[in-house]
């Protein structure tokens, strides 16, 4: 599948709000019940506001049949996309993989604007492409589930979302699931390092298998990543808000 088999998709503001303000004061640590976190809040929330017209959450996904995996790497439009993790996952129990890209651009603030300002710009657009990512990871489990049914997979099971610098996935892979996806085309890019432009935006893989296999651990007991990053892990926020 080449990058013009690539879906567009966008989610309106309003409609991804809710879960990233979840996100956002998840983050924040706010508690509302405090006087002084409801004040700081109301900062937070007009930085938003002057900044939402840079926000703007969309991406691209496609969907591949078994014959895109090989037990170690995702195969496809002449990119090798390998990981680790996939040698717990043998080839014959996936029926379908999913790559996507998801952004949210940025919360535009001032250059000039001050520590808090630009904290509270960060956390909102961290929120955003967080929240996206879970409303897409929704939309594409209907979708993946659909496909396996198809083929006869009566109970499909749905992988975590395997991400470059996860893993053992290379960070540099990016750049190839941006190329597969034509993600250029919505001013998606990747430097050298394999860090994305905007910074705002992440990029995946999902297994569909035929719920035959276990996949590997997402507790925090087997997280190789740093213990300071944990306020802005996807699982364990996921965990605390039952999403």
């Amino acid at each position: 599948m080449s990058e013009h088999n690539a879906v567009y998709f966008s989610m309106p503001e309003e409609e991804v709000y809710p879960l990233a303000e979840k996100f956002f004061l998840r983050a924040a640590g706010f508690d509302l019940e405090r006087e002084k976190h409801r004040r700081m809040y109301e900062e937070a929330k007009d930085i938003r506001v002057d900044g939402l017209e840079k926000i703007c959450v969309e991406g691209r996904y496609a969907v591949y049949g078994a014959d895109a995996y090989d037990g170690e790497a995702i195969c496809a439009g002449g990119e090798r996309i390998p990981a680790a993790a996939f040698s717990r996952i043998p080839a014959e129990a996936v029926n379908h993989v999913a790559l996507y890209v998801i952004t949210a651009r940025e919360c535009g603030i001032q250059d000039d604007a001050d520590i808090m300002a630009q904290l509270y710009a960060h956390m909102w657009g961290t929120a955003y492409v967080d929240a996206g990512r879970i409303m897409l990871e929704t939309q594409l489990k209907e979708k993946l589930y659909s496909a396996a049914r198809s083929v006869g997979v009566d109970s499909p099971a749905l992988s975590p979302a395997f991400s470059p610098g996860f893993y053992g996935m290379d960070n540099k892979d990016n750049s190839a699931i941006i190329t597969l996806l034509g993600a250029g085309d919505i001013g998606v890019s990747c430097l050298d390092t394999g860090v994305m432009l905007p910074v705002k935006t992440c990029s995946g893989v999902f297994l569909v298998t035929d719920g035959s296999t276990e996949f590997p651990g997402d507790e925090c007991l087997v997280c190789i990543g740093n213990k300071t990053s944990c306020a802005e892990c996807m699982i364990g926020n996921r965990a605390a808000m039952n999403i």
